[in-house]
């Protein structure tokens, strides 16, 4: 091995290694070995002011500016701002997909993964404009509940027949529809 001391560093503590060569081979005796290499280890305040670290002034970390709070928002402005995003995302689908979006059809069992898949291929430019929404506002619509409860096929992108609405969904669709009438027939009161 070398004669030159070895530095490690590692967290402001320097290690200095002074590895010799041993010159006779070992022997086991009760003499302390002298060929062990010698640790000398520096403390903090000897290690902070090496001449490297004189020379270069110390940087003080640039002040971040603070932020504004910003207030949480109301729940009827989330709404708002959802109903936003979910009309942008329903005229692209309406203008890619007409044949399913522009009037109320059922659509098939799997519609959402397949546009989530062809956003994710770039054939739908919905980048920024979230699609889970759109579809959700677009299921809950009452045209679309409406043609739930009528029954019949479903259909898919392309307009085309892919499967049929089953009697339970239309049970569910049309216990829907009576409960969404009962909300509205009865009046609102002021408070």
């Amino acid at each position: 091995m070398a004669s030159e001391p070895i530095v490690r560093r590692k967290r402001r503590v320097v290690i200095v290694a002074d590895v010799q060569p041993p010159t006779t081979p070992a022997v086991a005796s009760t003499e302390p070995k002298s060929d062990r290499p010698v640790f000398k280890l520096k403390s903090r305040s000897e290690a902070a002011h090496t001449p490297a670290d004189a020379a270069q002034p110390p940087v003080a970390a640039p002040a971040a500016p603070a932020k504004p709070v910003q207030e949480p928002l109301s729940a009827a402005e989330r709404r708002r701002r959802l109903a936003v995003k979910a009309a942008a995302a329903l005229s692209v689908l309406a203008e890619h997909y007409p044949a399913l979006f522009t009037s109320a059809r059922p659509m098939a069992i799997g519609t959402g993964k397949v546009l989530d898949a062809e956003r994710k291929a770039g054939r739908l430019p919905l980048g920024t404009i979230p699609l889970k929404p759109g579809l959700s506002a677009w299921a809950a619509s009452d045209a679309y509940v409406e043609a739930l409860a009528g029954g019949g096929p479903r259909f898919n992108l392309a307009g085309e027949v892919a499967g049929e609405v089953t009697p339970e969904q239309v049970a569910h669709a049309l216990k829907k529809l009576h409960k969404r009438r009962a909300v509205a027939a009865v009046p609102q009161e002021l408070t």
